[in-house]
């Protein structure tokens, strides 16, 4: 075998070894859908009916139980496709910063506190936006929500150990006004918000053109324009992932547009991000 083939197979060996999850870390990543998959395919329909949240004044069991509940398989399926993007990448990032002690303690938070959290957001939102009216809302997605704001976390931290703290803010604030500028162009529609926000995502894309070739580079070592190429096509994919992700939340199709909860949405992300980034600093 040619050296070359025995270091990279060497390469491949090592980050096999190094991605494989710990039993309690498969229980992490299998564990929700195959729970989700049990509640939704086992429990009588009566049963599942009882553990939905009915706002304005859901029970107190059902502020938990509502997250796990689904309306029927496209509704699951749905949730489980993004739960499965995103969880994937969490665990690879995760693995590539060295904080795999920072994934095993957030998940689990996010699982417990997430559907208490969502659900108390929508007593709130409800009850000012629909004053009073009776609403059942259920589904994973909130928490699915969760785990993108961890993500969005995630690699915002790999970007300010990789490249410095500028490029992690200048793409985390890039990130944020590009979703929530699609959001509000499509639940709003004013000529003003789109305006506003393209000329925003312009001056921030233009503020790169100067900085790019300082920013792009690697911490400690010297520029090349290989390397700027590389590094900025990671970047923007991996931003582009992260506004994706935010859009699929809320701006979903169309088919099941008029039932879908973007608020139960807004409330995940923002949660995930604080429980992650909390989580984080106590991990210091």
């Amino acid at each position: 075998m040619v050296e070359g083939d025995s270091q990279t197979m060497t390469r491949v060996e090592t980050f096999v070894k190094k991605t494989v999850p710990t039993k309690y870390e498969l229980l992490l990543i299998a564990g929700p859908p195959i729970f989700l998959v049990f509640v939704h395919f086992t429990l009588s329909p009566s049963l599942q009916s009882s553990l939905i949240a009915r706002y304005p004044t859901p029970d107190l069991l059902t502020l938990f139980t509502s997250a796990y509940i689904h309306k029927n398989n496209q509704h699951l399926f749905q949730n489980l496709s993004m739960y499965a993007n995103t969880i994937i990448l969490i665990y690879l990032f995760c693995i590539q910063l060295g904080r795999r002690r920072w994934f095993r303690r957030t998940i689990p938070m996010l699982l417990i506190f997430l559907p208490v959290v969502i659900s108390l957001g929508n007593v709130y939102i409800f009850n000012i936006l629909f004053e009073g009216d009776r609403i059942i809302s259920y589904g994973f997605s909130g928490v699915v929500a969760g785990y993108i704001g961890f993500l969005f976390i995630i690699i915002i931290i790999f970007y300010q150990k990789r490249y410095g703290p500028w490029i992690a803010f200048w793409l985390a604030q890039l990130a944020i006004i590009m979703g929530t500028g699609r959001l509000l162009i499509r639940h709003i529609n004013a000529i003003s918000v789109k305006y506003f926000t393209s000329a925003l995502v312009v001056s921030i894309l233009a503020s790169s053109v100067k900085v790019s070739p300082n920013i792009f580079q690697l911490k400690n070592s010297q520029f090349s324009w290989e390397q700027w190429y590389v590094s900025a096509l990671f970047v923007f994919l991996s931003m582009g992932l992260i506004v994706s992700l935010f859009m699929m939340l809320f701006l979903p199709i169309r088919d099941i547009s008029s039932t879908t909860n973007v608020y139960a949405h807004g409330v995940g992300f923002i949660s995930g991000t604080i429980i992650s980034a909390i989580v984080f600093t106590k991990g210091q």
